[in-house]
């Protein structure tokens, strides 16, 4: 009898303090997603100030829900990107590192901290990066490191290579605009002045509200000779929109010509 109420007595406690158990483990669970939840409200405010403009009060909502989230590889991502915009180099690239250290296929991460390499002229690194971000196949947006590439190299007066990736970068994303212009751009210093028009009248479909590339193209035709053409598209942009500046602009560019002949 004694030992039937020991055994039992024994279960009964064994029942309590596996009890205990649960209830405290609840209680932690419950506590770990009460702080990522604060740590992500806090996350969303702060971005969302950086996007509007208001880089530091982002940094401080960032910072606060780093305290309760260090470990989220975003929120890190996030911080570096607003450390990059402030122009704090070192903090930058300490949050992109830990970032990638958290998330090592973090391709956006390798991204942006390629730029950050490239703004203050560390090129190679900057390379390193931008081919660490395109060895992951599931990199959803690679056309922003071919785009990149090809700024290190036409940093680099590698004209060829900057073509080479920005063309990539395009036939990637055929809608990436930004890829076009900078194309344009190389086109034009290297005197390859009808392919810088070609695609001029391609960021034209793109854009067709906007009258600078319809300049840089009257601007192009000028340094070919073609005076008529030129004259033509200037026309084009003064016609569409007197207000627009860029119809100021085309109406110097007239008188200009005109004075020359």
């Amino acid at each position: 009898m004694n030992k039937k109420r020991s055994a039992f007595t024994r279960t009964i406690q064994a029942f309590f303090i596996l009890l205990i158990i649960v209830i405290n483990s609840c209680a932690t669970t419950t506590g770990s997603v009460d702080k990522k939840e604060k740590a992500l409200a806090m996350r969303k405010m702060g971005f969302s100030l950086f996007q509007q403009g208001k880089a530091r009060e982002g940094l401080a909502s960032l910072l606060e829900a780093e305290k309760l989230d260090a470990s989220n590889p975003d929120l890190q991502h996030e911080i570096a990107l607003v450390y990059q915009d402030i122009g704090e180099f070192d903090l930058s690239l300490l949050h992109f590192k830990k970032a990638i250290e958290l998330k090592p296929d973090f391709s956006e991460a390798y991204n942006n901290l390629g730029v950050l390499y490239s703004e203050h002229g560390k090129l190679d690194e900057a390379l390193s990066n931008f081919n660490k971000a395109l060895s992951n196949i599931l990199y959803r947006t690679p056309h922003y490191a071919y785009h990149n590439i090809g700024l290190v190299y036409y940093k680099m007066k590698d004209d060829k290579k900057a073509i080479e990736n920005f063309t990539k970068a395009i036939e990637l994303a055929p809608y990436y605009v930004d890829a076009y212009i900078d194309l344009g751009i190389v086109y034009e210093n290297s005197g390859r002045y009808e392919d810088a028009i070609s695609i001029n009248r391609k960021i034209l479909r793109l854009m067709p509200e906007s009258m600078e590339p319809h300049l840089k193209i009257a601007e192009l035709y000028l340094k070919t000779g073609r005076r008529n053409d030129a004259v033509e598209e200037l026309n084009t942009i003064i016609s569409t929109d007197p207000r627009d500046p860029a119809a100021q602009r085309a109406q110097k560019m007239l008188e200009e010509i005109q004075r020359r002949r």
